[in-house]
């Protein structure tokens, strides 16, 4: 999903409802938050849905498209 972060910053979140990838998905989230590089995504955070259903990991949203789609055309 694509999002607006504090008002002013535009993010991409990346959501999961399966339960039995939630381990790896915090894992993930985990990761990320200790990544800090200017070529690497800039990470803001993990929040929770208002029902709890779904977690969400927050990050810059890159407008040039997707990593894997960038690395398949060249």
């Amino acid at each position: 999903y694509k999002g607006i972060w504090n008002n002013s910053n535009q993010v991409a979140m990346k959501t999961l409802t399966n339960e039995e990838a939630m381990k790896e998905f915090i894992e993930e989230a985990k990761m990320v938050k200790k990544l800090q590089h200017p070529n690497i995504v800039r990470y803001f955070g993990v929040f929770k849905d208002q029902e709890g259903k779904k977690y969400y990991i927050v990050t810059e949203f890159m407008n040039k498209g997707s990593l894997l789609d960038l690395l398949r055309k060249n």
